[in-house]
């Protein structure tokens, strides 16, 4: 725990000092002025991996001393995965039974999994891309056909399901990556890894760990866009409310998955309620008419509280032409 708030802090600190630059009241020389800044410039940008380096460094020194302080990554087994193609079969080893399945008792061992768990997937992924966008235009369906190459080309080296993740992106997005090729530099890094580094992923503290991803979310929470919804519509704190408290309850996919809900609901309860303009109006030869203004286009939701406002205020037109 220790080890964990101090990462914390020290990860904040530098953030918040990221745009520090040497004093110019300071007599240093230009090369060493200039490199003073190089160096703070590099620390700023690689904090997150020297942070691992350096506390993946004091565990071995106390490991090999026969001292764990920490809780550190179990082991992970070195070599890159074989490239074949996936297996639609599956062998279940519960209950010291060893059970093998075909591809057609897979799909109805996941029921509506197999619909469900690709739309958590392209719902959060669509969140994370939007979450970022900072305003720009964004292509669903090029999401939606990237998510689908990188799962079918992953399967066949043995990978995890790939979705969008706000962790690993906020991690991205606070040490510098600005563009898609970042990924490029991760992939490579991966397979080093795995290929030599492997063993050595065992010093790494898991508190260190937590403070990256801890640090790179806390920034992710925008509380000014509270304050302009609450300035600007009101009605939209109830679905990001919604979402909000959900997303700690069950989880992010399913908090994005009742906000969607509660905004649709919110959508059709306006679709199906219009403002409408009625007045009584007279044309120059002394004929009345009802002059009706709807504020958008009618749908079928509206069409029964349309006609019944409507019919209302031709009731209550034909009643003042009575008196």
């Amino acid at each position: 725990m220790t080890l964990g708030f101090v990462c914390v802090i020290l990860l904040i600190l530098i953030r918040l000092f990221k745009d520090g630059k040497v004093p110019e009241d300071l007599a240093l020389p230009h090369v060493v002025r200039k490199l003073l800044g190089m160096s703070w410039m590099i620390i700023v940008t690689a904090r997150n991996a020297l942070l691992v380096l350096i506390c993946g460094g004091i565990s071995a020194i106390l490991k090999a001393h026969n001292y764990t302080p920490f809780t550190l990554t179990h082991d992970v087994p070195p070599g890159v995965p074989a490239f074949h193609p996936p297996t639609f079969t599956y062998c279940d080893n519960s209950n010291n039974v060893t059970t093998h399945k075909n591809f057609i008792e897979i799909c109805k061992d996941l029921g509506s999994g197999i619909i469900i768990v690709p739309l958590l997937s392209l719902l959060e992924a669509i969140a994370v891309a939007k979450a970022f966008s900072k305003g720009k235009k964004l292509d669903a369906t090029q999401e939606m056909i990237a998510l689908g190459v990188c799962n079918v080309v992953g399967s066949f080296v043995s990978a995890y399901p790939a979705t969008g993740s706000f962790s690993r992106t906020a991690i991205n997005n606070n040490s510098g990556v600005r563009t898609p090729l970042g990924g490029l530099f991760t992939g490579v890094i991966v397979i080093l890894a795995l290929a030599e580094l492997a063993p050595f992923f065992k010093y790494i503290p898991s508190a260190a760990l937590s403070a990256i991803i801890f640090t790179a979310v806390l920034y992710m929470v925008h509380y000014e866009d509270v304050l302009l919804m609450w300035k600007t519509n009101k009605p939209d704190l109830l679905p990001w409310g919604t979402t909000f408290v959900f997303s700690f309850i069950f989880g992010l996919e399913y908090g994005i998955i009742i906000g969607i809900g509660i905004a649709m609901i919110m959508l059709l309860y306006t679709t199906a309620r219009p403002k409408i303009s009625i007045s009584l109006k007279q044309t120059s030869d002394g004929t009345k008419y009802v002059l009706v203004r709807p504020d958008r286009a009618l749908l079928f939701p509206s069409a029964e509280f349309f006609r019944s406002r409507v019919t209302k205020a031709f009731l209550t037109s034909d009643a003042e032409e009575c008196e």
